[in-house]
């Protein structure tokens, strides 16, 4: 497979990496001794921790799996100082750290803070020159593949870069069979007529492997396109296009011997998570309902005894995490005779004058923080919606209700980016979710202290948005 391909060739790549290593360390230790430290005596053995650790660093870097992986090929300079660097900032990050470690005041400074640079210019030469050789030795001659790609025209033309990136690897990738169903634009591997014509462009062509260009539309498809290809004695590659089926990327996990897939990752269904959640909460919670609250209470009574004589709190059900309800505090904005489901709009009449600036500042919104005490929301999280709203959204967005996946917030992703205050069109509610979702998909505590540090800005310079 060709996986196995680029495993096999970046595995050779880090073996004789490593060799280079051994190699240009104890070179470079023995020059260095002789011009820096010629009546020092050293020990070798004290200096092969050291070595050790270079190489375990260089292992670490091996085993990271990313996007850098693909590009080892790259002999372009850029590609050669990306790899280099890579590669002796592991290295580097090794060695420094057993030095720390181990408060060693007998190691040569010197050899150890010039050796590195000195390494990542023979990495710099030697990626030059490295992989082109171990790509030829490999992947030469009769390890070269003929490789068929079977599928729409249109997906094959998405392959195409793809194809580009990995003929060094000895795929040849120059034929193409089209064995979509033009009345339904989608591959049908179980047709006889496919599978009779694709057998034909096997043997004729001499194909070693085949690449299917999205998953068989049935069982019986899989079936016969697995017994061909056992048959012919020819590998068979399937583009996973699951994201493209389920609309939404995917991912994999393995739970009790069981293999599944999910459309979307959750850290905070991981109770570490919600606890440091919890505990951030609390951390913020506390000291405003201790200590910025009560004086704040006091203004926001002088203001309704002065405008709008009335309630101080404005009390309202909604829905929060698991469909929950419960009912959300917040200072009252409103005339108290104000009663309505529609939402607040720019110059509404029913806002008195004090309760605007309380609007547009969002200190209207600080009572909540009793509820995210209560543990009924959360600092930070999609923002809860009247009910009436939750219905008329859920008519307009099949995705709405996965918001109440992770409990709402006083303040979210959606509303840093702009979207607070009226929900005047379709569109509007659909970029809040797609924020909510992306949140709860990608969370982490980071993100959670730079949302609250964007909120406070918009407290000082509110959004147009904001009434």
């Amino acid at each position: 497979m060709v996986y196995n391909r680029f495993k096999g060739f970046k595995d050779a790549y880090y073996v004789l990496l490593s060799l280079v290593l051994i190699v240009v360390f104890w070179s470079y230790l023995g020059l260095a001794m002789v011009l820096f430290h010629p009546n020092d005596p050293y020990e070798t053995g004290h200096y092969l921790l050291y070595q050790i650790s270079a190489i375990a660093g260089l292992a670490i870097a091996s085993l990271r799996t990313s996007k850098a992986d693909e590009k080892i090929s790259r002999c372009d300079l850029a590609g050669c100082h990306k790899a280099a660097f890579r590669n002796v900032a592991y290295v580097g990050g090794a060695i420094l750290l057993l030095l720390v470690l181990l408060k060693d005041p007998t190691i040569s400074r010197i050899f150890l803070f010039s050796f590195l640079p000195f390494l990542y210019l023979v990495f710099l030469v030697t990626h030059r020159f490295l992989p082109k050789f171990l790509l030829r030795t490999f992947f030469s001659d009769y390890r070269q593949q003929r490789v068929l790609l079977v599928g729409p025209a249109e997906k094959a033309r998405e392959m195409k870069l793809w194809c580009q990136q990995t003929a060094e690897l000895g795929l040849d990738i120059r034929n193409f069979l089209d064995d979509s169903d033009h009345h339904e634009g989608s591959s049908d591997a179980s047709n006889p007529e496919h599978l009779a014509a694709l057998e034909r462009t096997i043997r004729r062509e001499r194909i070693r492997q085949i690449i299917l260009l999205e998953l068989p539309k049935n069982r019986s498809g899989c079936d016969e396109i697995v017994k061909l290809s056992d048959r012919l004695g020819i590998r068979l590659l399937v583009v996973n296009n699951l994201a493209e089926m389920f609309k939404h990327p995917v991912s994999f996990f393995h739970l009790y011997g069981v293999e599944f897939i999910t459309i979307r990752e959750e850290p905070l269904e991981e109770p570490i998570n919600r606890l440091s959640k919890r505990l951030l909460d609390l951390a913020i919670s506390l000291p405003v309902v201790f200590f910025i609250l009560p004086p704040l209470i006091l203004l926001v009574a002088i203001i309704h005894r002065l405008q709008s004589p009335g309630p101080l709190f404005y009390r309202q059900t909604r829905s929060g995490f698991s469909r929950y309800r419960f009912r959300i505090l917040k200072f009252r904005t409103m005339h108290p005779k104000s009663r309505s489901s529609r939402q607040a709009t720019a110059n509404d009449s029913r806002v008195f004058p004090g309760g605007r600036w309380l609007r547009r500042t969002s200190l209207d919104e600080l009572p909540q923080f009793i509820n995210v005490l209560r543990g009924e929301m959360s600092i930070v999280g999609p923002r809860p919606h009247m009910l009436i709203h939750d219905r008329k959204f859920c008519e307009a967005l099949e995705t709405y209700l996965v918001r109440s996946f992770v409990k709402p917030g006083i303040t979210g992703l959606a509303q840093i980016r702009g979207f607070r205050g009226e929900v005047s069109t379709t569109a509007d509610i659909s970029e809040r979710v797609k924020y909510d979702t992306h949140y709860l998909e990608f969370w982490s505590i980071w993100r959670d202290l730079w949302i609250v540090l964007e909120t406070m800005k918009q407290i000082f310079r509110p959004p147009t948005s904001a009434y």
